[in-house]
């Protein structure tokens, strides 16, 4: 990769040569090779490209579309937004060669996940992620650069106006690099990406300012495009993924952390009682049920009162206990009408993966005031780039913990059950009068087929007992628990 340095020699070399070379009667002009090079090693170093992206037919009510790039050989940050919304953002770094895709946990982090092929192998940055303006690198002779672009000059430079060999030369690179946003299915026989109408701008030295091309999606039956206008800028180095900047000032922020962290503390002792209410305007009653948290106690155990139907062991309590033959926490269900109780899964948890609500992963710069509600804080999630699939699983691991089974397990959280994606929209936390956070999500709900929230509020610190909960008294869910996975002592 040529550094900066090397673009300001060229620059450097061709002030002194005779920058405006030769222009014919017609407007057509030649390069010197020092004018070629510096062209080159424009799109050889890291760069920013801003493109504004107008489709060419009538898919969207949105007229325009923006994506912002910023990538070099070793890393890649793009930003695909609409009406002043992100769409997508995608974050790579590849300083080792291979696709480590970086994002941002709850907890305000910076995660790094190394993507892999079917065949467990890592992914390689060059061919694939990389800069898709790099075929234009190779045209560092000012005779190559002829055989791909007719060069006229302006007042303010050079006008490069593409050939049909500038098509074949970019196009299978900008297919790879370029968002795909035509939503048209295209046959896979016959189908085929290309760029045409290929237009640079350079100043006088050969360095480029804005680019305008043809983006087309094509097959046996037709073909849909969209037009680039492209402004072009060189870096020293892509702008990496770094934690978020805080929306509140310490002092607005004060009272949530202070929350935060008794509740943090206070679950820290084993012993609690969380309630749990999922709600809509839509439904005809909210469903309200508890979870007893006593791991402090012998029994090590957690359980939720809101029974569950299994049509081989009737009504079923579910929560977690610790199991030594386990070595950890597991998820467990409990059926007293047929005195069994078993581990429901072979996943074996520890105090910080689940088995408690991780209250600790919040990170309040995530959040920010209300203005319509005194007290209340929300952090958007639909304005948050990496709300994916495992950013929400982490987001239900914060407010319910692994043993909540409507969450864990039963699917009604998830916003598509086809696809198995979440949908969530917002954590909202308010504090109660004992100080402690009162949060609240929303999401949308493939289940429910509408909109939810679902608010999880505790209490009872140090003085839950299982064995004082009427429900499993009166349904024998202790003792059968006791029966069939319990062992004193242990």
């Amino acid at each position: 990769m040529k550094k900066p340095l090397l673009l300001l020699g060229a620059l450097f070399a061709t002030a002194c040569a005779d920058p405006a070379a030769a222009q014919a009667a017609d407007g057509t002009a030649t390069w010197t090779d020092d004018q070629a090079e510096a062209f080159a090693s424009f799109f050889d170093s890291p760069l920013r490209s801003v493109s504004t992206i107008t489709p060419n037919y009538s898919a969207f009510t949105i007229d325009s579309f923006t994506v912002i790039e910023e990538v070099s050989d070793v890393a890649r940050s793009s930003r695909l937004s609409a009406a002043g919304e992100t769409l997508i953002s995608n974050d790579i770094d590849a300083a080792d060669g291979n696709v480590t895709i970086l994002s941002l946990s709850i907890s305000n982090e910076v995660i790094e996940t190394a993507v892999i092929d079917d065949s467990y192998n890592p992914v390689p940055f060059a061919g694939q992620y990389d800069s898709g303006y790099l075929p234009l690198a190779s045209l560092d002779r000012a005779s190559e650069l002829g055989k791909y672009f007719d060069l006229a000059q302006d007042e303010n430079g050079y006008t490069l106006t593409g050939k049909p060999s500038a098509t074949g030369l970019l196009s299978e690179k900008m297919g790879h690099f370029l968002f795909t946003i035509n939503p048209y299915n295209f046959d896979a026989l016959s189908s085929t990406k290309y760029v045409d109408n290929v237009v640079i701008k350079t100043d006088e030295a050969g360095i480029p300012s804005h680019m305008d091309f043809r983006f087309v999606n094509a097959d046996r039956y037709g073909a849909m495009s969209e037009s680039y206008s492209v402004e072009l800028t060189a870096l020293e180095k892509v702008t990496t993924l770094s934690p978020a900047a805080p929306k509140m000032s310490e002092e607005d922020a004060a009272p949530l952390d202070a929350a935060l962290d008794k509740l943090v503390a206070a679950i820290a002792g084993l012993n609690f009682t969380t309630h749990i209410t999922i709600d809509s305007s839509q439904m005809e009653e909210p469903i309200s049920y508890n979870s007893y948290y006593a791991y402090d106690s012998d029994l090590q155990l957690m359980l939720s009162d809101n029974e569950q139907a299994d049509a081989s062991y009737g009504a079923t309590y579910t929560g977690m206990a610790y199991l030594p033959f386990a070595g950890g926490y597991v998820a467990v269900g409990v059926s007293p009408s047929v005195d069994y109780a078993a581990n429901l899964n072979q996943d074996v948890l520890d105090l910080d993966t689940g088995a408690v609500p991780n209250i600790g992963m919040l990170n309040s710069d995530l959040f920010a005031k209300d203005e319509s509600v005194a007290g209340r804080y929300v952090f958007d999630l639909d304005s948050f780039a990496y709300n994916d699939y495992g950013f929400c699983f982490d987001a239900m691991e914060a407010l319910f913990g692994a043993g909540d089974w409507l969450s864990r397990s039963s699917g009604r959280y998830l916003g598509d059950s086809s696809t198995f994606e979440f949908d969530f929209h917002s954590i909202a936390i308010e504090i109660d009068d004992a100080g402690y956070p009162v949060l609240t999500l929303g999401f949308s709900s493939d289940t429910y087929g509408y909109d939810a929230t679902s608010t999880v509020s505790f209490s009872d610190f140090g003085t839950t007992n299982l064995e004082s909960v009427a429900e499993f008294v009166d349904n024998g869910v202790i003792e059968t628990f006791k029966n069939a996975l319990h062992t004193e002592g242990e």
